[in-house]
C-alpha cells in the first residue's frame, strides 16, 4: 500500500507556498516511513494532477494553501 503526501503551492508567493514548504519540513521527519512518498509540486494543476496521483488509490494527503 502506497501513501502520497503531496505538498502543493508556489514557493515564490508567501501564503500560497504553505503546502510546498510544509512538505519540505515533513520530508526530514518522515523520510524513513515505509510506503510513504512525499512530493513537492508547484508546476502541475488541474487535470494534470491525475498523472501525479496515479498509483495512490488507497491514501492521499494533499497540502495546499
Amino acid at each position: 500500500m502506497k501513501t502520497l503526501l503531496l505538498g502543493m503551492g508556489n514557493p515564490i508567493f508567501g501564503d500560497d507556498a504553505i503546502g510546498f514548504h510544509s512538505t519540505a519540513n515533513l520530508v526530514r521527519q518522515l523520510r524513513d516511513v515505509p510506503g510513504l512518498d512525499i512530493v513537492q509540486e508547484y508546476t502541475v494543476g488541474g487535470l494534470d494532477l491525475l498523472d501525479v496521483l496515479a498509483g495512490y488509490v488507497i491514501h492521499m494527503c494533499i497540502m495546499n494553501a
